[in-house]
C-alpha cells in the first residue's frame, strides 16, 4: 500500500486491467453520484486501480474520467412541449359490448356450418394533446389505424386537422379483448426532411376495450373461398390450406360449450367441440358437425390428459402448419367432474372426399374422427410413397371404385398412419387388400412439391382397421 501511496502523491500511476469488466465501474459510479458519494473519492475506495491497462493516469487524470462517467450518463434531454405527446380516443358510435354481454363474432348461415364474420363498424373521435393536456392545433395530418386483435376493412389511415376530428373505421375477425389503435407513424407520410414537414411524433391513443366474444373451435377453422394465408416457408397457400385466425394467440371459448379429448399424440392432442360445427348439443354422436376439430401441438405427450376429457379451458397460438391448423404453444384445464365419451366417426363418403374439387369439404372435417370406406391398399407404390412409409409411416390406399379426384385429376387416394398405433401391421406385405373401413383422426398437410393437399388418416388402434377378402391379415 505503501507504494501505492508513493504513486498516487508523485501525480502518477499504472493501473493494472479491471476483474469485472467496465459495466462494473460504470454501475459503481452511477451508484455513487445518485447516493451524493462521489465527493468521497474514487482512491479512498479502492477504485484508483480499476482503469485501463497498461495507461500511466494523473490523480487529475483519475477525477476527470470520474467526471465524465458520472456525467455522461446522466444527460437528461428536455420535453419538447410544442410535439403531440399522446392521442386521445373515444368511441362516438359502435358496439361496446360488456364482459357479460359481449359482442357476438360469427353468423351461421342457415343451419351452419357456413358462416359469415360480422363486422364492426365504429365512429371515433381523436384528439391529439400536447404535454400540457391541450390540442396540437397545429397538427394537420393522417394518422394510421389499426385494431388488436381484429382486421380493419376500412382505410388504414385517416385525416385529422387541426389536432382533432371524428373518423370512421371497421373491422372484422375480431375476438375477445379489442382495441382500435389510433398512431402517428412515420410510414405513408411525406419524408421527415421535406421543408415544412415535421418528423413524426409516435404518438399513440388506443380506443376503450371493446368486449368480444372469444372465437369458437369453429371460428377458428372456418374458411371462405379466396381467403389465403402464408405457410412456414412464406408460401402463399390457398382458401383450404388455411384458418380464418391464423397468427392471433386465442382463448378458445369453452365457458358454454363440451370441448372433448378424442385422440392423444405423442407430441399433441386432438379436440371436438361437440357444440360448435351445425350448432347441435351434446352428446358428441349427435353432433354432426363440420369445421368443430383441432389439433393442439404441445411438443411432447401431454401429462395427465386422457381421451374423454372435457376441457374447460383451451388456448393458444393459431398455426398453419403446411395446411394443418393447430395451436401452438397450448394451454388448458381438465374439468375432471366431467367425462364425455368421443364421438362415433363421421362417415366422409366417397362422393363427398372424391368429389371435393376446391378442398373446402374435406377442410371442413379436419382433426375430425372420420370412416372412410370400400378402399383397398396400393399395389404399385411410387418412389415417393415409398420414401413417405420409411420417413413417415404413412401408406397409400385407393377407392375400391377406382374413383378420380375431382381436386387434381389422379386417382382418389387416401393415406394411413399406423405405425404408432398398430405398429405390427407391414402394409407392403399386403398389396391389393381390401379394407371395408379405415378410421381416425383426419389430417392434413400440404408438400413443398405439390400445390396440394395430402389427406392422411391418423389410426387410434387396430380396430380402426377393417380389413376384408383376400390377401389381408386374418387378426391384428
Amino acid at each position: 500500500m505503501a507504494s501505492e501511496e508513493a504513486m498516487l502523491m508523485s501525480g502518477e500511476m499504472t493501473v493494472n486491467p479491471p476483474r469485472r469488466g467496465f459495466g462494473r465501474v460504470m454501475g459503481a459510479s452511477r451508484g455513487m453520484a445518485s447516493r451524493g458519494m462521489a465527493s468521497r473519492g474514487m482512491a479512498s475506495r479502492g477504485m484508483a486501480s480499476r482503469g485501463v491497462a497498461g495507461l500511466p493516469v494523473t490523480r487529475m487524470a483519475l477525477a476527470a474520467m470520474a467526471m465524465g462517467v458520472l456525467t455522461g450518463c446522466e444527460e437528461i434531454v428536455p420535453l419538447d412541449l410544442s410535439r403531440p405527446l399522446t392521442i386521445e380516443v373515444t368511441v362516438l358510435e359502435g358496439p361496446l359490448g360488456t364482459s357479460e354481454d359481449p359482442i357476438p363474432l360469427t353468423e351461421l348461415v342457415g343451419e351452419g356450418p357456413e358462416r359469415i364474420w360480422l363486422e364492426g363498424d365504429y365512429r371515433l373521435g381523436v384528439r391529439v394533446l400536447l404535454a400540457d393536456g391541450q390540442v396540437a392545433t397545429s397538427f394537420t395530418r393522417p394518422l394510421h389505424v389499426r385494431t388488436l386483435p381484429g382486421k380493419l376493412i376500412s382505410s388504414e389511415w385517416v385525416n385529422v386537422s387541426n389536432g382533432q376530428g371524428e373518423v370512421e373505421v371497421s373491422i372484422e375477425k375480431h375476438f375477445g379483448q379489442t382495441r382500435l389503435w389510433i398512431e402517428d407513424i412515420e410510414e405513408g407520410l411525406e419524408a421527415s426532411d421535406e421543408p415544412g414537414v415535421e418528423a413524426a411524433s409516435y404518438a399513440t391513443g388506443v380506443s376503450p376495450q371493446l368486449y368480444m366474444e372469444d372465437p369458437t373451435v369453429g371460428d377458428i377453422q372456418f374458411v371462405t373461398e379466396g381467403d389465403t394465408c402464408r405457410s412456414p416457408n412464406n408460401q402463399v397457400l390457398d382458401a383450404y390450406e388455411c384458418a380464418a385466425l391464423t397468427n392471433n394467440f386465442v382463448h378458445v371459448r369453452a365457458e358454454d360449450r363440451t370441448l372433448v379429448v378424442t385422440h392423444i399424440t405423442t407430441n399433441g392432442f386432438f379436440v371436438t367441440d361437440c357444440t360448435s360445427g351445425m350448432g347441435t348439443a351434446t352428446p358428441c354422436d349427435d353432433a354432426n358437425g363440420l369445421y368443430n376439430s383441432i389439433f393442439a401441438f404441445s411438443y411432447s405427450a401431454p401429462k395427465n390428459l386422457f381421451v374423454g376429457d372435457v376441457l374447460s379451458a383451451l388456448e393458444g397460438n393459431v398455426a398453419e402448419f403446411y395446411g394443418s391448423t393447430q395451436l401452438s404453444f397450448p394451454a388448458w384445464t381438465v374439468a375432471y367432474d366431467l367425462k364425455v365419451a368421443p364421438p362415433t366417426p363421421q362417415v366422409l363418403a366417397e362422393p363427398v372426399y372424391c368429389g371435393d374439387a376446391t378442398g373446402m369439404m374435406r377442410e371442413a372435417y379436419e382433426s375430425d374422427l372420420v370412416e372412410i370406406q370400400d378402399l383397398v391398399i396400393k399395389n404399385d407404390w411410387t418412389d415417393n410413397e415409398l420414401s413417405g412409409y420409411s420417413e413417415h409411416g404413412q401408406w397409400p390406399v385407393l377407392f375400391q371404385s377406382g374413383a378420380a379426384d375431382a381436386f387434381n385429376g389422379d386417382a382418389c387416394s387416401v393415406l394411413v398412419v399406423s405405425d404408432g398405433t398398430v405398429p405390427e401391421f407391414n402394409p407392403l406385405a399386403y398389396p391389393g387388400c381390401q379394407l371395408a373401413a379405415v378410421r381416425g383422426v383426419l389430417g392434413t398437410y400440404s408438400s413443398e412439391y405439390s400445390r396440394y393437399l395430402l389427406w392422411i388418416v391418423q389410426v387410434r388402434g387396430p380396430e380402426d382397421l377393417v380389413f376384408e377378402g383376400e390377401n389381408c391379415p386374418a387378426a391384428l
